[in-house]
């Protein structure tokens, strides 16, 4: 087992659940929109998704004809992938997201939703997804200057 997995939970469909209904179908349809608009548009494009088994970004990446290849820490993790996709539109590959198996700049962008907030060591985590990556970063993180302050407290009712 790997020191972080917190893909493990997000990528579960209880997880998926947060993002049902009216407010969720709008919030993961503007991601869509900001990552892709951050996005070079060349279809050869390589992406890295770290823990992106819950397949918010995979899918509309594939569906755009970006090369895809999403992480996480156990094969649990592909199920919503293979819900969501066919299979050999997009590579799926299980390892340590603080050891990537990948050689240095290898993909030209590399992503992470969904991750940061619950991992420990996410300044490891930061490091080697800029290891990794040929031209940027992309991912997101919870402002505590927003509601987010009360995430703790609120967590159930959120969910």
């Amino acid at each position: 087992m790997f020191s972080e997995t917190a893909d493990i939970e997000t990528a579960s469909a209880d997880y998926a659940s947060r993002f049902t209904g009216a407010a969720g179908e709008f919030f993961l349809e503007r991601q869509t929109n900001i990552t892709l608009g951050l996005l070079p548009q060349s279809p050869k494009l390589k992406i890295l998704d770290v823990g992106g088994g819950h397949a918010q970004l995979a899918v509309p990446l594939v569906k755009s004809g970006f090369a895809v290849t999403v992480t996480g820490s156990t094969d649990s993790c592909r199920i919503r992938l293979e819900q969501n996709l066919d299979a050999g539109s997009y590579e799926y590959l299980s390892c340590d997201s603080l050891n990537l198996p990948f050689a240095d700049r290898f993909f030209d962008v590399v992503i992470s939703f969904r991750l940061l907030p619950h991992v420990d060591r996410w300044r490891e985590l930061l490091a080697e997804m800029c290891r990794v990556a040929d031209r940027c970063v992309i991912l997101d993180y919870p402002d505590r200057r927003s509601t987010n302050i009360l995430y703790d407290q609120f967590f159930g009712m959120k969910k």
